[in-house]
């Protein structure tokens, strides 16, 4: 499923190896973690769907140097590339097919180079740190990384009022605690992280190698019901600010909204298992959820 014509056309990519650097960043993110995502993308207009992949490129490029390098020499390969890459943003010459890729939709929606240095330095974090003592240690991670995000798609989202800045942040931060909950078991068993702060942990009496368990404690089946109680607050408070979008913005961040908190309604189905199998939605829930928003895209993006 390759970038179209139209859309490369309509977001003004006419040099052939920035198109192909689109498509790199494209195929970042084609794989079964990024449906949901490239759902999604498919609703907004053409002219805005190349952009959504250099920036959330970027974001999977990174991630799979802090978690799927060689632990030697993770920290090594982040900082040649970030370096390199925040480089080429400055000079304008984009040496890699993020850089470039990433430096003109840079140029096109004005984003700010601060954002992409500050989201750099929070992916910086999981080379050194593998716990977080109490929510506002782990919402100063969720800030750098998920709150710079935000920052860099929100100009492509076109707000219309300086409220979305907060409301798209929430949504940001959902989506990266609900990531967590899914994937307790494969951070604490392959990376030795936890997500889940240790205040938490301790308010619920749950050891952290409970984490590593087959199957899911009672203790740790509580712990996640309030995790999941303070990340639905997040992505309703995300949710409330979607008519603060461009319309052409609207339907794909509801229907990204509710394919990634439907992770958390999987979670509550198990009963809160969420370490003997990794939670998702079903087919049959994603399509329905797709169709919802599908059919009147074509007058939305209209307008």
């Amino acid at each position: 499923m390759y970038l179209d014509s139209r859309a490369l056309d309509a977001a003004g990519v006419e040099n052939k190896v920035l198109r192909e650097s689109y498509e790199f960043c494209r195929r970042l993110l084609i794989t079964m973690e990024g449906r949901s995502f490239w759902a999604a993308n498919l609703l907004f207009p053409p002219l805005k769907r190349p952009h959504m992949c250099a920036i959330y490129g970027l974001a999977r490029y990174a991630d799979q140097i802090v978690d799927s390098g060689d632990p030697r020499h993770r920290a090594e390969e982040f900082e040649t590339w970030s370096s390199r890459l925040l480089s080429d943003l400055r000079s304008g010459v984009g040496g890699d097919p993020i850089g470039r890729a990433l430096g003109h939709t840079m140029h096109t929606w004005g984003i700010a180079l601060a954002d992409v240095e500050n989201f750099l330095s929070g992916m910086r974090m999981d080379l050194t740190i593998s716990e977080y003592q109490d929510f506002a240690d782990l919402d100063r991670y969720l800030e750098a990384v998920d709150g710079s995000m935000a920052r860099m798609i929100l100009p492509i989202l076109e707000p219309l009022d300086p409220a979305a800045t907060e409301h798209t942040i929430a949504t940001s931060k959902a989506m990266q605690l609900t990531n967590f909950l899914r994937d307790i078991s494969k951070d604490y068993r392959r990376l030795g992280r936890c997500y889940l702060p240790l205040a938490d942990l301790e308010r619920f009496g749950v050891p952290r190698a409970d984490l590593g368990a087959r199957t899911t404690s009672p203790a740790l089946r509580e712990l996640v019901r309030f995790e999941i109680a303070r990340t639905r607050e997040l992505w309703a408070l995300g949710a409330a600010g979607v008519n603060y979008l461009h319309p052409s913005s609207r339907q794909a961040s509801r229907l990204a909204t509710a394919l990634y908190s439907g992770i958390l309604d999987e979670i509550e189905r198990r009963d809160y298992e969420v370490l003997d199998t990794r939670a998702k939605v079903s087919t049959r829930r994603k399509a329905a959820l797709v169709l919802r928003e599908y059919l009147p895209a074509p007058r939305a993006q209209a307008a």
